[in-house]
């Protein structure tokens, strides 16, 4: 049977796997699938077993909103998170199956449940509201409501929102007020039960794990929201001792990120991702630290702790995934310990590669373990027998379930292999070339459907985020439909990038759209060198930073006869005082907004679009707060105002990353369609 080439429509028929739990004997990995629901416009989860040993997969939740399962100690029960009745809450269900059980908490469940080592408790986080303090004058919330006369209807009002922290807002979760995350504990035992709440008001908690012998919590935490929000970066690690409440400080106070706090389990040292530079976790390298806690001689100082990937030169992280919000990979960890207390696993971002590296507590240089073939590791988790369960991607794979047992990588799931079978994936090719200043970089070259030697396509540049993402051997559908619709697609990582030491990662700053973009446009001169590249037909686009230089590439060179530039940033100096993220953000990119306008200004697309004349479309959800919409609102009333060829699409109640399928998959149309018009 002939293959079909893969439509945006495709959306609709992948299966998305990740999050992969390795049972506590090593025989059965728990993963989620998720599909994309035509009918109701959402994301569908389900969770699955697959046996370690291969074999028949099995369905053990019914959906359609359980995620993030994890094995008791003993392995014969599963705590997930599911919103079916109403709010995220924890649900139990046996390996044997059979219908799942809440236990219902007052709160809502916000992340992984964490199991006690005796399999007694949970902890969970959860966001509540601050208590008013005396003195307070304004906080989140709307006025009583007056009584409506009787046999009258009272019209509902939206809710009127005061804000007086720094924080106050973030993309995704909207304006959350005066909620703060707070670390519960309740006995795991299905029914209704009541929480203690672990931590106190004021200290806000991230990323919680058991000491092995249960008396203590451990977790990332930050100070109280402050006026100038540095609190929102920098965190702490917190010991709560559950039997008297008391908290301890892990670390004297630090200026700096501190995340994923992680005992050994010989309960003698303390493992933690986090850096020693500028206090925002984007740029520098996020090392896996371990303490000796054996001492108890707490506060320690940080120069106490030891930097087992110092030699790495690389980040924690990912590269691109698709199912990466799939209780997956985090920025700064997970971190796991083998059960010999001797290595700690974790991520690291490596040339385009998403790496398994064990740190090793001796000193010795980290070791990978996962190949050097082209693969995108995602979730990971560790059996009692060391096996390794791991969520993981190629070019022509999407996510798939592997085991790596003692240096062998199988995989477990066939997730997409009936659509696969249908469906023709185009050649994806890693190449490198000279940027500016002669810096080595990396590009993936995607060939477009039917190619043939000596035969130029028009060609995308794929421009990705960040600066600090990067482009690699993760699973695109995007490109894979634009080379399915005729194109080449040229994806670079320019200096700016993570993956490639910290020397590149720090090669931006203070200078969008300098070097960078000559990086990126050295990029698409060596497609058009190897023949592939038509250099009168090409065509660009790029997400968040990547809309930023789009719309940059088109005010700096008219090469490209068209543009789709999504959820762009256009005006840096409005976008460090509306984003949720911006200020600090750009402050470290390039100094207080106040002290250097005129160069933000000198740096911002929209100081230069009046040169632009390449047809842009541009594309925007309408709840972005990382990047509001309104950047997009700026490049398209200039274009329009100097009688240029423009298009704004607004998207309603989307985040700066798309939730409804439907409108991934008019992204990707309206992609196509505005390339197909102007490159043809």
């Amino acid at each position: 049977m002939e293959k079909r080439l893969m439509t945006p429509a495709d959306i609709y028929n992948l299966t998305y796997v990740g999050d992969a739990q390795i049972s506590p004997d090593g025989k059965l990995v728990a993963y989620v699938r998720e599909k994309r629901d035509q009918a109701v416009d959402k994301q569908q989860t389900e969770i699955w077993l697959a046996p370690a040993a291969g074999g028949v997969e099995r369905q053990l939740t019914a959906g359609p909103t359980d995620s993030l399962p994890r094995w008791s100690p003993d392995g014969r029960t599963l705590a997930f998170v599911s919103d079916r009745s109403g709010k995220p809450q924890l649900h139990l269900i046996t390996v044997n199956g059979g219908e799942a059980a809440r236990l219902e908490t007052e709160q809502e469940v916000a992340g992984a449940p964490v199991w006690s080592p005796d399999g007694k408790r949970i902890a969970y986080l959860s966001s509540v509201d601050e208590p008013l303090q005396a003195g307070d004058l304004v906080y989140a919330g709307a006025p009583t409501a007056k009584v409506a006369p009787k046999g009258e209807q009272k019209a509902e009002k939206p809710a009127i929102k005061v804000v007086s922290t720094f924080h106050h807002k973030f993309d995704g979760g909207g304006f959350f007020g005066r909620k703060e995350p707070r670390l519960f504990v309740v006995p795991a035992e299905a029914g209704k039960q009541e929480a203690k709440q672990v931590s106190p008001v004021g200290i806000r908690c991230d990323g919680p794990s058991w000491s092995p012998c249960g008396k203590f919590l451990v977790a990332a935490v930050a100070p109280p929201a402050d006026d100038a929000g540095r609190a929102f970066y920098v965190r702490n690690i917190a010991l709560f001792h559950l039997d008297s409440g008391a908290v301890t400080y892990v670390l004297k106070e630090r200026e700096s990120p501190t995340y994923s706090p992680t005992f050994s389990p010989d309960g003698k040292y303390l493992a933690f991702s986090g850096h020693t530079g500028p206090f925002t976790w984007l740029h520098d390298n996020m090392d896996v630290w371990v303490l000796d806690i054996s001492t108890e001689a707490y506060p320690y100082a940080f120069a106490d702790a030891r930097n087992l990937s110092a030699t790495l030169d690389r980040s924690l992280g990912g590269v691109y995934s698709e199912t990466s919000h799939m209780g997956g990979l985090a920025m700064f960890g997970p971190l796991l310990w083998s059960n010999d207390s001797r290595d700690v696993l974790a991520v690291f971002a490596d040339r385009g590669d998403a790496v398994l590296y064990a740190c090793h507590l001796n000193g010795d240089n980290p070791t990978r373990l996962t190949g050097t073939g082209p693969l995108a590791v995602g979730s990971f988790s560790v059996a009692v027998n060391g096996d390794i369960a791991m969520g993981a991607a190629t070019p022509a794979t999407p996510d798939e379930i592997y085991l790596l047992d003692k240096g062998h990588l199988r995989q477990l799931t066939g997730a997409n292999a009936a659509l696969l079978a249908k469906v023709a994936l185009q050649k994806v090719e890693k190449f490198t070339y000279a940027g500016a200043d002669g810096w080595e970089m990396e590009a993936w070259l995607v060939y477009p459907a039917g190619y043939e030697p000596g035969k130029r396509y028009p060609t995308v540049l794929d421009i990705h985020g960040g600066p600090t993402g990067l482009w690699g051997n993760g699973f695109s559908t995007s490109w894979q439909v634009l080379a399915a619709a005729g194109y080449a697609v040229v994806a670079t990582n320019p200096r700016g990038s993570q993956g490639y030491g910290k020397k590149h990662t720090f090669g931006c700053v203070n200078d969008w759209g300098g070097k960078d973009f000559i990086d990126i446009q050295n990029g698409v001169d060596e497609a058009v060198k190897r023949g592939v590249a038509d250099p009168d037909r090409l065509g660009v686009t790029g997400w968040s930073y990547g809309g930023f230089m789009t719309c940059w590439t088109v005010t700096q060179t008219h090469r490209f006869k068209a543009a789709v530039a999504g959820a762009c940033v256009s005006n840096l100096d409005d976008m460090a005082n509306t984003s949720d993220i911006g200020s600090h953000f750009l402050e470290f990119e390039f100094g207080l907004p106040w002290e250097k306008l005129e160069k933000l200004a000198a740096h911002s697309p929209i100081r230069h679009m009046h040169h632009c004349t390449t047809p842009v479309l541009l594309l925007h959800g309408e709840s972005d707060l990382r990047c509001p919409p309104h950047q997009s609102e700026q490049v398209y009333t200039v274009l329009k105002r100097n009688g240029q060829t423009a298009a704004l699409v607004r998207y309603p109640d989307e985040p700066h990353v798309f939730q409804r399928p439907s409108h991934q998959v008019d992204r990707l149309e309206r992609m196509v369609a505005w390339f197909g018009h102007y490159l043809s």
